[in-house]
């Protein structure tokens, strides 16, 4: 990364707000941006397969799922942060990653220009290549600055984005002993959704019944974080496509 160049870049939009860059509360300005952008950049010099190079062989075949990952990203269209947390599962098919590198894949392409729904994207399908799981789910929540302090100006609105692979993204009927993929999403949207003190209980739940017959089996909506009623559209339970958004303010 140049960082004379951001120096200069930093200085010359002072100057051409109409701003003194050289009075003294802008002085150092410069010098703080260059080095900021250089750390939320800092991805750009990341190889994301490097963070998920420890994987380890086990006989596990339920769903890990790692919820609550905060990060932080730029928008790559006005250059202003987007924030919020990312939600990874994956089903193992004999190998498992080291807890800590789902976190680590999140922040190597999210540390870099983005948009939401590349992101979700991209760490799925890093998951899917470098572990070879029977499927993946990431669905990512985050506030867009760029539009709650400027343009259409509304904060407190949340992007939602989810990307979706093999057995999860299936909607037949499961066959034998094969979980019912329409209920392993449902679990997972509830494991997510729910508070922390009933996560596990409520995860449990939701896989225990994905090993019951598929006429039997219920599907949700995706429930709302504020009041736990369900939202007309939207949820696992009902994506079909790679990535799906959802806006709701």
């Amino acid at each position: 990364m140049d960082h004379d160049k951001l120096v200069a870049a930093a200085r010359m939009i002072l100057e051409a707000i109409g701003e003194d860059p050289d009075r003294e509360g802008l002085r150092e300005t410069p010098e703080r941006v260059a080095r900021m952008y250089a750390e939320v950049f800092s991805g750009l010099g990341d190889d994301p397969d490097a963070s998920l190079k420890t994987v380890f062989c086990e006989k596990y075949d339920e769903i890990v799922l790692l919820k609550d990952i905060p990060f932080c990203s730029m928008c790559e269209h006005h250059l202003l942060p987007f924030t919020g947390r990312a939600h990874v599962a994956y089903m193992p098919d004999g190998k498992v990653l080291g807890l800590s590198k789902l976190a680590r894949a999140v922040d190597a392409y999210a540390r870099r220009p983005q948009v939401q729904e590349r992101l979700t994207n991209q760490i799925a399908a890093i998951i899917q290549r470098v572990s070879e799981p029977r499927g993946v789910v990431v669905v990512i929540e985050a506030t867009h600055t760029c539009m709650t302090i400027r343009g259409v100006k509304k904060p407190g609105s949340l992007m939602i984005t989810s990307a979706v692979t093999g057995i999860f993204r299936s909607n037949h009927a499961h066959r034998g002993d094969e979980p019912d993929p329409r209920i392993l999403r449902a679990a997972l949207q509830s494991a997510i959704c729910s508070s922390t003190s009933s996560t596990t209980r409520r995860f449990a739940a939701g896989i225990s019944s994905a090993r019951r017959p598929a006429a039997s089996t219920q599907h949700s909506a995706w429930p709302s974080r504020a009041t736990g009623s369900a939202t007309p559209r939207g949820g696992l339970s009902t994506m079909k496509n790679a990535s799906r958004t959802t806006r709701s303010a």
